[in-house]
């Protein structure tokens, strides 16, 4: 696909999975990456800038839970580079202790990515497709006793793409949206396995030992990859560097 005149938002985008995703899209010739994050990404900012060309990675700090401030990211965005065509949904934290903020983030936060997202990408792309892709996990497809609000939270996700994909006013606006789902990834963020962010603490071997660690950048490139061939509505998976569509049970399909 070419991305050289798009302009994309990328949530959690200055750490792990979101970093790499906002490398990979430089890497691939985008026009331009807003690095959307509560954290400081400024210093990563310039540092992406001296090495892929001067104005191509913007810090915005962004709190993904807080509407006005989201749709900040979005003004912003426009009034930089008059354009923005993709939104990757990619902030997220575990953290089964403090439940509530946890589901504010991971599932109140692209939500309100998405509503603005339908507001603002078709006034503003650059051609006739833009996209969204929720960052969600394979624990958004399978149980994780240990993780129960964390997992619950990513199967919201996984079903908030579903039907969103099933919008045919969405689909002839040119709004293609996906799910990627990563196993479990070497990140900042690898704290589902952290005791102390789990309250369930016994069950926590229950899957992880079937888990093998990826590297982050896996998942940043598998974005691109789903950008040149998914549809909308379609659920991917990145787990241990194979990527795959997976094709979940849809009212016809329930009883087989």
């Amino acid at each position: 696909m070419d991305l050289s005149k798009k302009v994309a938002i990328i949530t959690g985008g200055a750490s792990g999975i979101g970093a790499c995703c906002v490398e990979e899209f430089l890497k691939n010739n985008i026009k331009a990456v807003i690095i959307a994050d509560i954290g400081n990404g400024e210093n990563f900012a310039q540092e992406l800038n001296k090495k892929y060309g001067s104005g191509r990675a913007l810090f915005v700090k962004t709190d993904v839970t807080d509407q006005a401030s989201f749709e900040n990211t979005f003004k912003t965005t426009i009034e930089h580079y008059n354009n923005v065509d993709i939104l990757v949904n990619c902030a997220g934290l575990i953290d089964e202790v403090n439940w509530r903020k946890m589901y504010h983030v991971n599932l109140f936060g692209p939500v309100i990515g998405c509503e603005l997202a339908i507001k603002y990408l078709p006034k503003y792309k650059s051609d006739a497709k833009t996209y969204i892709i929720n960052i969600a996990s394979v624990l958004g497809m399978i149980p994780y006793a240990a993780g129960t609000n964390y997992s619950a939270s990513k199967h919201a996700i996984v079903g908030l793409t579903r039907c969103y994909g099933m919008n045919k006013t969405l689909a002839k606006q040119g709004i293609c949206i996906m799910a990627l789902c990563p196993g479990r990834t070497a990140t900042p963020f690898d704290d589902c396995y952290d005791a102390s962010k789990i309250v369930y603490t016994e069950c926590i071997e229950e899957v992880t030992d079937n888990f093998v660690l990826q590297k982050p950048d896996v998942v940043g490139k598998s974005a691109i990859e789903i950008l040149g061939k998914g549809k909308t509505g379609s659920v991917w998976v990145i787990d241990v560097g194979e990527l795959f569509e997976k094709h979940l049970p849809t009212y016809e399909t329930l009883r087989n």
